[in-house]
């Protein structure tokens, strides 16, 4: 992609990763703090700031800052969660099953 790739070089970095790191790991801590995934981020209230990181308005040691300091956050908040912390595989199985089922009809 030419234009990602100037983007990158004008950047030092891909930022459209950068965006989507942010995002992954705050949607992670969100996950592990309220056990829901919030998918729109106008509703999480970030979507100003992963726009900004898109346009490059943040260098990459910021943008790398903010993916330690949220890593860093969501080892705290895992160790917090009401969330199991191995998943239920008899559910998921049932649940891949009835969806298999739901197919044939």
């Amino acid at each position: 992609n030419p234009a990602r790739a100037e983007m990158e070089r004008k950047s030092g970095f891909d930022l459209k990763h950068g965006m989507h790191c942010i995002r992954l790991l705050r949607s992670g801590v969100e996950i592990l703090r309220q056990g829901e995934v919030i998918v729109d981020r106008r509703i999480a209230g970030d979507v100003e700031d992963l726009k900004a990181i898109l346009k490059g308005e943040y260098s990459y040691e910021q943008v790398m800052k903010m993916a330690e300091d949220l890593v860093a956050e969501m080892e705290i908040v895992c160790e917090q969660s009401a969330l199991p912390h191995k998943p239920d595989l008899e559910q998921i199985n049932d649940l891949c099953m009835e969806l298999v089922e739901m197919q044939n009809w």
